[in-house]
């Protein structure tokens, strides 16, 4: 038990305690470390399975929002979301930016992959409005931002999947 005591935080942060046995015998101290390899197996499978379907519509619902809100970005260029709305249009158009039809909108599919996923917009014309197009005096409003939120909702969508044995 010495032994485990020294270990200290590694003991109480791995649950050594629960599923590490010791076992006395003549020749001194043995430890059993299959219960620890078995935890280890069973986090190792729960990674290979991460519902990146789940994760990835956070980030889908995140980017339907800056739609709505007019854009959340805190620099061109950059996938992390901010305070900054789009560049207002110079026309007089009642309808909101980048909503006229809705399709630039409605093209933001998932692509879910084995150990990932992609938010994409096939659209030809999704890049000139996500980084700008200088040379036809289009600004860059990007849409395809996450924000700091959505990455601690999606941490918590892993967690849980991974704490769900």
């Amino acid at each position: 038990m010495r032994i485990l005591k020294r270990l200290g935080y590694m003991t109480e942060n791995l649950y050594w305690t629960q599923y590490v046995k010791v076992i006395s015998n003549m020749a001194g101290v043995k430890i059993n470390t299959q219960g620890f390899i078995n935890r280890l197996n069973r986090i190792e499978k729960k990674l290979d399975s991460i519902p990146w379907d789940k994760t990835a519509q956070v980030v889908l619902n995140s980017v339907r929002q800056n739609f709505e809100l007019g854009g959340r970005y805190s620099q061109p260029k950059n996938p992390m979301g901010g305070a900054s709305k789009w560049t207002p249009r110079k026309d007089s158009s009642s309808h909101k930016i980048l909503k006229k039809s809705g399709a630039l909108q409605a093209a933001n599919k998932i692509e879910v992959h084995k150990n990932g996923f992609a938010i994409l917009n096939k659209l030809e014309y999704q890049a000139v409005h996500n980084f700008g197009y200088p040379k036809m005096n289009i600004p860059a409003r990007p849409f395809l931002v996450v924000q700091e939120n959505d990455m601690k909702d999606m941490k918590v969508v892993i967690t849980n999947h991974i704490k769900s044995w």
